[in-house]
């Protein structure tokens, strides 16, 4: 009679796979303790201690996941997506008519397009001084572009 052989079964980011498996590998340098970056895509953590996030900074760029858009909620950092396309409006906040929280509540990762179509033509062009990219499938998003690894 033999033994069953042993299987070497590791944790990465949540997901478990066994030795030899066909999971997507995140990247070898060192995450902080408090890193929460999705390990897939060009999403960075706070922490400047963070080997792992700074070897993934970069310059400017136009394309933008769901996982790093999620990070930009406050009156600090301000995002918003319509369909497919990212804005950063921080700088409009405090300007808005109907007030700060009216954007802020929005933001994240919530589609925008329909609040986005019911303003006037003139407050639309406004949006397009605030575009700085569209918005892109992680590579760990199995459908939607809504889905995110790290929540």
């Amino acid at each position: 009679m033999s033994l069953p052989k042993p299987v070497l079964i590791t944790a990465t980011m949540g997901l478990v796979s066994r030795t030899g498996g066909d999971i997507d590998k995140p990247p070898v340098e060192e995450r902080s303790a408090t890193c929460d970056a999705c390990p897939f895509c060009d999403d960075v953590c706070g922490d400047p201690a963070c080997a792992a996030c700074a070897a993934k900074k970069t310059t400017r760029r136009t394309r933008y996941t769901m996982c790093e858009v999620r990070r930009h909620t406050t009156v600090d950092s301000c995002w918003l997506v319509a369909g497919t396309t990212v804005y950063d409006v921080t700088s409009f906040l405090r300007r808005h008519p109907a007030g700060t929280m009216s954007i802020v509540r929005h933001a994240g990762g919530r589609d925008c397009a329909e609040d986005f179509s019911f303003h006037s033509a003139k407050a639309q062009k406004l949006w397009a001084n605030h575009k700085i990219g569209r918005l892109v499938r992680c590579p760990s998003e199995k459908s939607s572009p809504s889905f995110c690894l790290i929540s």
